[in-house]
């Protein structure tokens, strides 16, 4: 069997429905594993060299994790990554 090295460009191209509606995401699947998503959606749109798309993703999180009250050390990790993204 062989095994290959993932490809960032599936990946994004994969994640994209689960991005499309974070909200039902993070309902099916709790914030933790709904925030590890975006990280590794993020971390391949920018290995795909789509910045914009990783900030989006970022963002869109940021702010439905707002909107639900989640915990400011959660808030705080999400903000810092969006500015290491700059």
């Amino acid at each position: 069997m062989t095994i290959f090295d993932p490809d960032p460009g599936v990946v994004v191209e994969r994640l994209k429905p689960v991005m499309n509606n974070l909200s039902l995401a993070a309902d099916s699947l709790g914030h933790i594993t709904c925030k590890k998503i975006v990280d590794t959606y993020a971390a391949a749109a920018l290995k795909f060299r789509k910045k914009a798309v990783a900030r989006q993703a970022k963002r869109d999180l940021l702010n439905l994790f707002k909107k639900r009250g989640v915990m400011d050390g959660v808030l705080s990790e999400i903000n810092e990554s969006l500015k290491a993204m700059k």
